[in-house]
Order: structure tokens, then sequence, then C-alpha cells
């Protein structure tokens, strides 16, 4: 008797397959639920997925997984939008870890290559800091930048001039406007160090020369060109160019009235 009364209860108090199916269908929904909570995002579709990944990945500074999602999004699903973008993304991986000529490349492969997208202005003020950045530092234990090479200087003032030819308006050109204004004064710098320079040995002329540049070239650095044109004043003066010291004693006069 008391089996089977056990047995009747065990039937009324047993889940049902359903309810088993339902629970099981909780704890899966849950546990997905945890797992979905520590994705910082996610996409509507697979490239967008992928994508994001990659943008996770690069803000972490996994650069080698970041590489890995924007080329698979770039060669998987070519024919979306995140093609493009992940192109770009794979510039900033370059840009990111100080690879500023390989980002250079990649870059302008990606202007001359999309001339219409919506980004190529940011492209063309990446490929401006990436030559902004590549000039000699002035850490305490290397020789002043301006005595350094003045070449990547130069490079990046002209791509600097570049973008804000081509975008006056644009996002950046407060930044490209401060860096541009940094170039000018290393280069103005190395023209009065040169210029001190042969002034030092006795060689006249060719401290002139140099003087000349700061003079006519660097009026938008003024502490500078001040400096320069005192300078070439003195020359003149020794040199008894009186014509020509005159000419730059009211040049002076002029540029330091208010």
């Amino acid at each position: 008797m008391t089996s089977q009364i056990s047995l009747r209860l065990y039937r009324i108090l047993r889940p049902s397959r359903s309810a088993l199916a339902w629970l099981m269908t909780c704890l899966i929904g849950l546990s997905l639920a945890a797992c979905g909570g520590a994705e910082r995002q996610r996409g509507a579709t697979p490239a967008e997925e992928l994508y994001l990944q990659g943008m996770d990945a690069l803000a972490d500074e996994d650069f080698l997984s970041a590489t890995d999602r924007f080329r698979s999004v770039k060669t998987k699903f070519v024919y979306t939008r995140f093609a493009a973008l992940a192109e770009l993304r794979l510039a900033d991986v370059q840009f990111d870890q100080g690879r500023y000529v390989e980002a250079i490349g990649l870059y302008r492969a990606f202007i001359q290559g999309r001339p219409n997208h919506r980004e190529v202005p940011y492209a063309s003020w990446r490929v401006a800091e990436s030559y902004f950045k590549q000039r000699p530092s002035d850490f305490f234990l290397m020789p002043p930048s301006y005595e350094r090479d003045r070449g990547p200087t130069r490079d990046a003032l002209r791509a600097l001039s570049r973008y804000l030819e081509r975008f006056p308006e644009g996002e950046h050109v407060k930044q490209a406007r401060a860096a541009q204004t940094k170039c000018r004064q290393t280069l103005a710098e190395y023209e009065l160090y040169v210029a001190r320079f042969y002034r030092s040995q006795g060689s006249f002329n060719a401290a002139e020369g140099r003087y000349v540049v700061i003079v006519k070239a660097f009026e938008d650095v003024p502490e500078l060109w001040r400096e320069g044109a005192d300078e070439l004043l003195a020359i003149y003066q020794e040199q008894g160019k009186e014509s020509e010291a005159e000419a730059l004693s009211e040049r002076i006069k002029a540029f330091t009235k208010p």
C-alpha cells in the first residue's frame, strides 16, 4: 500500500517535460544574459559586430586582436560600410603604436582609394599628425630640436598646410594651426641658431644671409623675428651698410607698433 501511495505522489509531483524544457530555457537565457553583459558592444550585423570587437581591442591596446578583427571585416564584408571603416582603423592601429611611417601609407591609401568618403578629412589630419609626431623631441638629454634634422618638421608643415587648405572648417583645424605654429617656431629657431653660429665665427656674410631669411619669412613668429631683426641691424651698422640699416630700422619700428 505504501509503495502505491509513493508512486502516485511521484506521478503528481514530478515535473513534466514541458516544465523541464521551460526551466532549461530560463537557465540558458540567464547564462547568455550574464555573458552578454560582459561584452561592451554588440552589432546589428556580423560585419558590425566584428568591427566593434576590433574597436574594443583597439581601445584596450590589444593591437594584434584589433588587426585581426579589422582585416577580417575588410576581407569578408567587402560590400558593407564597415569594410572602409576597418581599413581606416588598421591605419589607427599603426598610429597608436607609434608606427607613423606605416600609418601614413595606410591613411594615404584610404584617401586615394576612397576620395569621396566622409572620413577623408580625418585621414588627412592623421597624415599631418603622423608627420608632426616624427619631429625631433626636446627631451632634455638630447640636443635642442632645432639643432637636429629639419626634414620631419618641413614634412609636417607641408602636410598641415594641405589639411588646412583643403578642410578650412575641419574638425581638427584648431589642432592643426597649433601644430603649424610649433613647426614654424622650430624652423625660425634653427635659422637663428645658424645665423648666430656664423656670426660667432666671424662669417658675417653667411650670418647676414640667415638673418635675412628670418626677417623675410618669419614675421609670424614675432619674438624670434624681433631678435633676428635686431641682430641683423647690428651687422648692417657694423659693416657700414647705412641704407640697409635705415630701412630695417623703420621696419622694426613698424613691427613693434601696437
